[in-house]
């Protein structure tokens, strides 16, 4: 099953659970994460024996719901996904025994967290739902922050499932919402407009948009968040034919100091400005920046980017016909999207052995789809 990052579930947990992470997470990963997987037997126990409490002891089902939730900050990137969607599903259940005025925070809290959880796993129908249950309850708390962050949550899990129009009602909604909220918040927020703008082919809108959020980031210092600014508007360029545009982009990116600060960050800008070249049709310049990505992410551990870097260079041996390299290259993708979790890269990598099999003369391409189907049997 898909596994988060430790970065996914720090960004999950930290609004709401800081006394709880105080006690586990802050103290115990800190010096020794080893420790932490230890420990989970030992909170599931408790968390289980305050769960046959809960139904005549309001406390009890408070701690059980924070045991459910500990449980999940402890594991950090120890758990699989649907752990934690059994961990927030059982703290639920125990919240219906909590006074209504704290059972309505703690649903809300929960609803979310389902919400985000089922669309990582790729179930949008609920993850839809768990959200539209969190704006429900954020409405009824007048939380007009956390409204708009639900409703932006709400909009990118309707445009994987291709309702624009309805994903549009709700990312205006967080945008307006936004207003008056964080940086980053409101960063975000048009950027999610943007994208949305460019999947409908409205480019000028989503230019605008896109440089909207752009422009914001920049002048909060989110580098972190810049990257996919830039990749959305090289996308967009690219989408355009711009070639020459999307790469000069990527340069000027990688140009500024806070991105050279961060290694792992140019590794992926330089990953991305191959697939530029790539479109471009440029292979050899394509190849060197992908081999140039594929050793920062050696040093950086980072193995989502690592095995999407190795689809690149796959497709371009494939171009360059040195089919048995390029399929080395493709395997490989597909394992390190498969041990990462990484399901669009694992869907990515699939596509794209399966496009390299049709491309191969035809006494090899059986070998290879043979060798496809016991890769894909072996998963």
């Amino acid at each position: 099953m898909p596994r988060l990052t430790e970065r996914e579930i720090e960004l999950l947990l930290a609004q709401h659970y800081v006394t709880v992470c105080a006690s586990i997470a802050a103290q115990r990963t800190a010096s020794a994460p080893q420790d932490v997987a230890a420990d989970i037997p030992h909170i599931l126990k408790a968390q289980h024996a305050m769960h046959d409490r809960a139904s005549n002891d309001p406390d009890a089902a408070q701690a059980c719901w924070q045991f459910a939730h500990a449980t999940g900050t402890a594991a950090l990137g120890l758990v699989d996904v649907v752990d934690l969607i059994r961990w927030n599903t059982q703290g639920r259940a125990a919240a219906k025994h909590l006074p209504v005025d704290r059972r309505m925070r703690v649903d809300f809290q929960l609803a979310a967290n389902l919400g985000y959880l089922y669309a990582r796993t790729g179930d949008l129908q609920r993850a839809a739902e768990h959200y539209n249950v969190a704006r429900y309850f954020a409405t009824q708390l007048h939380e007009h922050a956390r409204l708009g962050e639900i409703a932006g949550h709400l909009g990118e899990v309707l445009i994987e499932m291709n309702q624009f129009d309805a994903a549009r009602t709700y990312l205006k909604s967080s945008n307006d919402l936004a207003a008056t909220a964080s940086s980053r918040t409101r960063a975000v927020a048009a950027f999610r407009l943007g994208r949305l703008a460019r999947l409908q082919h409205q480019h000028g809108d989503a230019a605008a948009w896109l440089d909207a959020a752009s422009q914001i980031a920049q002048d909060a210092g989110l580098s972190d968040f810049s990257p996919q600014i830039v990749s959305e508007q090289a996308t967009l360029l690219l989408q355009s034919k711009d070639f020459n545009g999307a790469i000069r982009l990527y340069e000027d990116t990688l140009a500024r100091p806070d991105i050279v600060r961060d290694e792992n960050l140019q590794g992926q800008l330089i990953a991305a400005m191959a697939d530029a070249y790539l479109h471009a049709r440029d292979y050899a310049k394509a190849r060197g920046l992908y081999g140039k990505a594929l050793a920062i992410f050696g040093r950086t551990k980072d193995r989502l980017s690592d095995g999407r870097t190795h689809a690149g260079i796959g497709v371009v041996l494939a171009h360059q016909g040195a089919w048995e390299e390029a399929f080395g290259y493709l395997k490989r993708s597909l394992e390190l999207a498969r041990e990462c979790g990484d399901q669009e890269g694992e869907a990515k990598a699939t596509n794209n052995i399966s496009t390299f099999c049709k491309q191969l003369p035809a006494a090899e391409r059986l070998l290879h789809q043979q060798a496809t189907f016991l890769l894909s049997a072996s998963a």
